[in-house]
């Protein structure tokens, strides 16, 4: 072997003993801050079978992950992959996370009162995949979710974004919430099998068939669309009337809440009905097919 090669080949050798011992400092690392993160955080619970980390975008995946969040919720994910998470504060004022391969128990802790209609639809576990990139701006008191995601099997999708002010993140408290304003909010629903199941509970706790308990429905939100047209509410009526044809057709709902004012969260319990609070809102509600996402 020419000396010219063997330079070569001891420079890549060299090249590749410090690559792998940079990943391997940097997974140790990061590590060791994921298990400060959860021990320090009361009630939250994370194992993993494997880490990686990304020099090139930055981002961490752990796989195979079990976690009990700190309100009692618990989910398994083939792969939990956080691409950005503030660490200087408490609170991460910035965050973007994605799970996917998500299985969660259908439990009264993991999906409160959805749970009785889940189970009574056949559903004792959801699967699918969820994500979330929020930012928080603490000196205008911010929150801005520029995507929330949840997708499960068999039932259907959500996609969310909204804009929150008066948020005080780093000193929160639940009596703050009074306070709370929301200043814009776009909802995505994508049907698939979500309304059957919806459907298939509220008949079965009536006692009559899916068709009877539909057509009710269509008929009762029919009806509230005239009121609320009778009472000059073209907002309210709009709402209804696109609730409806989601019903009649399930496929894809959009609803955006895009008030004149930012308007305080409160304001909707004062005393203002349903029909008052769509209006107040600004409210919109569109009706399409699942081409239409």
């Amino acid at each position: 072997m020419s000396r010219i090669w063997k330079f070569f080949f001891s420079f890549c050798l060299f090249i590749a003993v410090c690559s792998f011992g940079l990943m391997w400092f940097v997974n140790s690392e990061v590590s060791r801050e994921i298990d400060r993160v959860v021990a320090e955080t009361p009630g939250l619970e994370l194992s993993y079978g494997d880490l990686s980390v990304s020099l090139t975008d930055h981002a961490v995946t752990l796989e195979n992950v079990e976690t009990h969040l700190p309100d009692g919720k618990y989910f398994t994910a083939d792969v939990l992959r956080i691409s950005r998470f503030d660490q200087e504060n408490p609170v991460p004022h910035f965050a973007t996370v994605e799970a996917i391969g998500v299985s969660m128990e259908t439990t009264f802790s993991n999906f409160g009162s959805w749970a009785a209609p889940l189970l009574a639809s056949g559903f004792s576990t959801v699967h699918g995949s969820f994500g979330m990139s929020y930012e928080y701006d603490a000196k205008e008191k911010q929150l801005k979710v520029d995507e929330l995601v949840v997708k499960a099997e068999d039932l259907g999708d959500l996609h969310l974004a909204t804009t929150l002010d008066r948020l005080d993140l780093d000193a929160f408290r639940m009596e703050k919430i009074i306070g709370l304003r929301m200043e814009h909010a776009m909802l995505t629903v994508t049907d698939h099998g979500m309304v059957r199941a919806v459907v298939h509970s509220i008949a079965k706790s009536f006692g009559t068939s899916d068709p009877v308990a539909r057509n009710q429905m269509v008929t009762e939100l029919a009806l509230m669309a005239d009121y609320a047209g009778d009472s000059k509410n073209p907002v309210a009526e709009g709402v209804l009337t696109g609730l409806r044809k989601f019903l009649v057709k399930p496929g894809t709902l959009f609803l955006e809440a895009k008030p004149v004012e930012p308007v305080p969260f409160l304001a909707c319990f004062l005393g203002r009905d349903i029909y008052e609070n769509m209006r107040l809102m600004n409210i919109s509600a569109t009706a399409g097919s699942n081409d239409d996402i």
